[in-house]
């Protein structure tokens, strides 16, 4: 496959996207039917092949693999750009174009995805600062998705999972205080898609979890009373008549876990029958 990838590929004058799980890593050349230095030479590699280190600890090497991940989804995005039909009237900068191509869209949407995961190894690396950026460019990417597009529903649920991850980021910086702002509109990303749809048993979960989320950080901050109000109503949301019920056991276990902080909270302001 591969030959016959660089052979087409001179032929026409395109472009090779390598995303082979084996021949991204360094030194591994037997049994990854990696192509030949003179082949690869031939023609443009979007991805070049042998970037990932083998001998990284299991953090490091993660962080490595996104990198990898981010630069192929990133080149696939540019490559998609320059296709004639993914930009309409020929402005690239016009964020209107998102809606003419479902190819275009889910680019865009990888890209923004694999900052996420920059992000997420970056925490685990004790990286705030880059994780920071990382989940600040996944939250622009998704914004522009969530604006061109705005009943696309993936869209606001990345855009509230950007959100929240901003939150963490900022967390570990600065403190809860400062990431107030983003677990907030994280919060209201999912009320939104709540509102849209009540049979969204994916948006009830992830709106619950943000509610929690948001209880937890008022709690940090000795709002008690605040965040007693947002894990009832995490409590309530799960109990609405119009909320979908799951068949499996997470359902029963996000109750409980509501309940707990309820009854945690209820105990801490001196509320022993309520907590009972």
């Amino acid at each position: 496959k591969s030959e016959t990838a660089v052979e087409l590929a001179s032929q026409f004058g395109a472009e090779i996207v390598n995303a082979d799980s084996q021949q991204v890593y360094r030194y591994m050349n037997i049994g990854s039917g990696k192509p030949s230095a003179p082949d690869r030479a031939r023609v443009r590699n979007l991805l070049q092949l042998g970037t990932v280190e083998l001998a990284l600890g299991r953090n490091e090497a993660a962080f490595s693999s996104f990198q990898t991940a981010n630069g192929l989804a990133q080149s696939m995005f540019d490559a998609i750009q320059r296709l004639p039909h993914s930009a309409p009237n020929g402005d690239q900068s016009k964020t209107v174009t998102l809606s003419a191509d479902t190819t275009y869209v889910q680019s865009q949407r990888d890209w923004a995805q694999s900052f996420v995961g920059l992000g997420d190894a970056a925490l685990r690396l004790g990286r705030e600062h880059d994780a920071q950026a990382y989940y600040g460019r996944s939250r622009e990417l998704t914004q522009q998705i969530s604006d061109a597009i705005p009943e696309d529903r993936q869209a606001r649920r990345d855009l509230g999972t950007s959100l929240e991850k901003l939150g963490d980021a900022v967390l570990a910086l600065y403190g809860a205080e400062e990431a107030w702002d983003y677990y907030k509109r994280a919060q209201e990303v999912r009320l939104q898609l709540i509102d849209s749809s009540s049979g969204d048993l994916a948006a009830v979960r992830e709106l619950v979890a943000s509610l929690n989320r948001w209880g937890d950080v008022a709690k940090s901050l000795g709002r008690s009373d605040e965040a007693q109000s947002f894990y009832a109503e995490a409590q309530e949301v799960q109990q609405r008549p119009t909320t979908p019920q799951s068949s499996d056991a997470q359902a029963q276990r996000d109750l409980g876990s509501n309940l707990m902080r309820l009854g945690d909270e209820a105990l801490q302001q001196g509320q022993l029958e309520t907590a009972r």
